[in-house]
């Protein structure tokens, strides 16, 4: 269960996300109906995988191996449903090497990191998951992009990555957060 502390913190670290996303600089969204597609996209994307995570820490007894598994099987079969309609655009390109780095992506990124996770996920509370998988994947992502293909980050997602980062530590070293708002009130009361 979430403390009051800990629901202040992952919505601090979401309205760092929000920040650190660059949305909230973007100008005119309404003129970029891809952008806004692509918005809705990942939102829905967060609450599937949200319900995942809620899945798989229900299952804790479960192997991991095998919740990744049948996670895997099942994404093949959706994959499998829609190949006859994508099949012939895409995968007439696709060179040996690329599959290879395909192959490699699905074993080491998804199942190897998905082994991981899922055999965390039982011992981990409900604020940390929410503040390590929903938002330090994000953030780390808007970092990667900003090295390796030189993005400028602008001051409002620096302070939100900041922000990220700090409810991060407040949620896993479990900083009381209104305490600490009180002993400032009483710290500035005493020096008035």
């Amino acid at each position: 269960m979430c403390s009051r502390s800990g629901s202040c913190w992952i919505a601090t670290a979401f309205v760092g996300l929000v920040l650190a996303s660059g949305v909230a600089a973007s100008e005119n969204l309404q003129a970029h109906t891809s952008y806004l597609i692509g918005v809705g996209e990942a939102l829905a994307g967060s609450v599937l995988y949200a319900i995942v995570t809620l899945l798989a820490k229900g299952l804790g007894t479960l192997c991991p191996h095998l919740l990744t598994l049948v996670q895997c099987a099942v994404g093949m079969v959706c994959l499998s449903l829609i190949a006859p309609f994508v099949a012939p655009l895409t995968l007439a390109h696709i060179g040996p090497m690329q599959w290879f780095w395909l192959v490699g992506m699905g074993v080491l990124h998804t199942g190897l990191s998905y082994v991981l996770i899922y055999g965390a996920l039982p011992k981990l509370t409900t604020p940390i998951i929410a503040v390590l998988l929903a938002l330090i994947y994000p953030l780390t992502a808007i970092a990667v992009n900003a090295i390796v293909y030189g993005r400028e980050l602008s001051l409002p997602q620096l302070a939100g990555m900041a922000l990220i980062v700090v409810a991060s530590l407040g949620v896993n070293l479990g900083w009381p957060l209104f305490s600490l708002l009180r002993h400032g009130d009483r710290t500035r009361r005493h020096a008035d």
